[in-house]
């Protein structure tokens, strides 16, 4: 996963969500990769937050962090289908000068 952001050198704000906090196995994703992500010193850890299961919780969720973070370049997910995208880079400002890199393990 580090290795998709730019490795030990990356920067900036991540964002972690979990759609099903407290399930066994995303829980040990999220964990692990909030691990693999400490090698990187400059990256700024958010989450992991709740993120909602059903479809519009999930999406005014994300949009709320996303908001909320409008300088976060990094959101993941342990869930594919939980992403606000999958391993792709999305303009996020109006003006589209900024870009986001959504994640999903």
């Amino acid at each position: 996963m580090l290795d998709k952001i730019g490795g030990a050198s990356a920067t900036g704000k991540v964002i972690i969500g979990n759609c099903f906090p407290g399930f066994p196995v995303l829980e040990n994703r999220a964990k692990g990769v909030q691990e693999s992500l400490a090698a990187a010193a400059r990256l700024e850890i958010l989450g992991p937050f709740d993120v909602k299961v059903a479809a519009k919780e999930n999406y005014a969720a994300w949009e709320a962090l996303l908001s909320a973070n409008p300088d976060a370049t990094i959101s993941l997910s342990p869930l594919a289908i939980d992403s606000p995208g999958t391993d792709v880079a999305i303009p996020w400002t109006p003006d589209a000068t900024s870009v986001w890199t959504a994640l999903s393990w």
